[in-house]
């Protein structure tokens, strides 16, 4: 074989290369991302669970007020 048909055969193999390559591309194509939803617009219920927690914070929070008026107006 000469350089001329080693360097032909180089080349069809490379376009065939190619060609399977964006093939693979055009067939696999990445998925498409599902679009944001804003937290904002949903309304969810309230959970009785958050309900218990931010009472037992309130309660710590007005005690923790009646102490400190308590030492201010000492």
């Amino acid at each position: 074989m000469d350089v001329v048909g080693c360097f032909q055969d180089m080349e069809k193999w490379a376009k065939k290369l190619n060609a399977q390559k964006e093939h693979l591309k055009e067939e696999v194509k990445p998925p498409v991302a599902e679009p944001i939803i804003d937290i904002a617009s949903v309304s969810l219920p309230p959970s009785p669970a958050a309900d218990a927690g931010f009472s037992m914070l309130e309660k710590v929070s007005i005690g923790c007020n009646l102490v400190n008026t308590a030492y201010v107006n000492m």
